[in-house]
């Protein structure tokens, strides 16, 4: 690192399982107490809705969409500005 020190990185055992929420909890512990720090996905909520679906995105990419979806009218906008005030 530019300051001398170094970081390592090692990946997960092959039998841990990211959706065991007790385990994960127990892996962040054991990294803290050995004073690592866990980076990436170590716990999915298998049962949750996932992001894409949460933000109801289109499967078409946007640089394909028609201004008339992608840029809202003059009253969306202005509803919204009204909301910040």
């Amino acid at each position: 690192m530019h300051d001398g020190s170094s970081s390592a990185a090692a990946e997960l055992e092959e039998d841990y399982d990211p959706t065991d929420k007790i385990q994960a909890v127990q892996r962040l512990m054991q990294s803290h107490a050995k004073g690592d720090v866990l980076t990436g996905v170590f716990y999915i909520n298998a049962k949750a809705p996932n992001f894409v679906d949460m933000l109801n995105v289109t499967d078409q990419p946007l640089a394909t969409l028609p201004e008339s979806v992608t840029r809202p009218g003059r009253e969306v906008l202005a509803k919204c500005m009204d909301e910040l005030r």
